[in-house]
């Protein structure tokens, strides 16, 4: 599930879902972002460049 989320469903290394994944981060609460957390660092694995500035755990 992760996997899909993080691909978009197919769009592997699609900058503009690394975009959107990563500004739909940015607005997720940090204690949410814990409970997330293999699906943020996969997301910032996947796309580094696109969470630059998004808060770190």
């Amino acid at each position: 599930m992760i996997k899909s989320i993080v691909t978009g469903g197919g769009h592997e290394q699609d900058k503009v879902h690394g975009a959107r994944l990563a500004h739909l981060m940015s607005g997720v609460d940090y204690v949410l972002q814990y409970d997330v957390s293999d699906l943020v660092d996969a997301a910032r694995e996947a796309y580094p460049d696109a969470f630059i500035g998004v808060r770190n755990k």
